[in-house]
């Protein structure tokens, strides 16, 4: 019998999905796409036809291609839009299959000159992403590691577990010049080396006016710096350019020295407005 309309749905080009159950996700599974065919639905060209990110699948393969080697691949995926469509478990995400647990969207290469940090507008449409696992030394640890000209909103992790490095937080372990992270929060455990913190490890704008900031943010967080530099802070641990306003945060922070409840050291042309550590 030929398949029912009023029972599938159907597009050129994606799955055949249920009418009217929540949670599901269209899109072709890596192995039914044609070579260089866009692995999400959505346009990405817009905040009114983003390329949604609807699994824990899909968020991993965003990362993949940001951190992608290729320079013609992570421009085709910078300067995007995406929005989650739905809760997120990562707990038993561990791309590399070695222990270490998530790897994050965006890397730092220096002292190498490709830009390897997200730029894109991630929307988390409200949505919450739990489980989030790291364990890996190495530094820039957090749901995306480095990210410039990029605005990360409405997302809230819970039950992180982030021990890593230098620069680590639950949202972003680097934002660089003109990067803000609005309307999210985080819960659990960031711990590293030095720049740790609970919304982003280190937040660093520039002095010719490409600023960074983080706004209507939260944290219930043990963060924990253990480097002899410290700078740990329950919404970044260091901010430099930038400004932090109505933020709050409860729970403890520890580091051997710039440890502070907003942030562990505010830097040059830096502003905390409308905050509160509890």
């Amino acid at each position: 019998a030929a398949w029912s309309d009023t029972i599938w749905e159907f597009a050129d080009g994606k799955l055949p999905i249920l009418v009217g159950l929540v949670g599901q996700s269209a899109a072709l599974p890596e192995h039914l796409l044609v070579p260089g065919a866009v692995p999400f639905e959505g346009a990405g060209t817009n905040a009114t036809d983003p390329y949604l990110i609807a699994t824990a699948a899909d968020l991993a393969k965003l990362a993949e291609l940001v951190n992608s080697d290729d320079e013609g691949t992570r421009d085709a995926y910078n300067d995007k839009y995406y929005k989650l469509t739905a809760d997120i478990d990562l707990s038993d995400i561990d791309p590399n299959e070695d222990g270490t647990g998530w790897v994050p969207i965006g890397k730092y290469r220096w002292p190498e000159t490709p830009d390897y940090s997200f730029k894109g507008t991630f929307d988390g449409n409200h949505k919450i992403i739990s489980g989030l696992y790291i364990n890996r030394t190495g530094g820039f640890s957090g749901v995306f590691g480095q990210i410039s000209e990029a605005t990360i909103k409405n997302l809230g992790l819970t039950d992180v577990n982030v021990q890593g490095g230098n620069w680590s937080g639950g949202i972003a372990a680097l934002a660089l010049t003109g990067a803000s992270i609005e309307n999210c929060f985080v819960t659990g455990l960031v711990s590293g080396g030095q720049y740790v913190g609970g919304i982003a490890g280190f937040a660093n704008g520039t002095a010719s006016g490409d600023k960074v900031s983080i706004e209507n943010c939260y944290s219930n967080l043990i963060v924990t710096s253990t480097g002899e530099l410290g700078k740990s802070g329950g919404i970044a641990g260091s901010i430099q350019y930038g400004s932090i306003n109505n933020c709050y945060t409860t729970g403890n922070i520890a580091g051997f020295q710039d440890a502070g409840g907003i942030s562990g050291r505010v830097g040059s042309k830096s502003t905390i407005r409308n905050c509160a550590a509890l």
